[in-house]
């Protein structure tokens, strides 16, 4: 990813914004799943590719909040 926000007039990155590409496609079920865990106002999408319908996924590349990333944390040591 280039250097710099990658969203005119925010300061994402500088604020501590981690960039994600997940390494896989999501169910529409999981996506939900995985936009809760990190909770809304914590996410910000860039890209994304959707196939709908019942054997659909959801694919994208988005930043993460700090409080997010926090989140997921939490989350992964609890399922542990």
């Amino acid at each position: 990813m280039p250097e710099g926000e990658p969203i005119a007039g925010k300061t994402y990155r500088a604020d501590g914004w981690q960039y994600v590409d997940l390494p896989t496609r999501l169910s529409h079920e999981m996506k939900d799943v995985f936009f809760g865990v990190i909770g809304e106002g914590n996410y910000a999408i860039l890209a994304c590719t959707e196939l709908p319908g019942p054997d659909g996924y959801w694919r994208g590349q988005l930043l993460i909040s700090p409080e997010g990333q926090e989140r997921m944390l939490t989350h992964s040591k609890s399922a542990a």
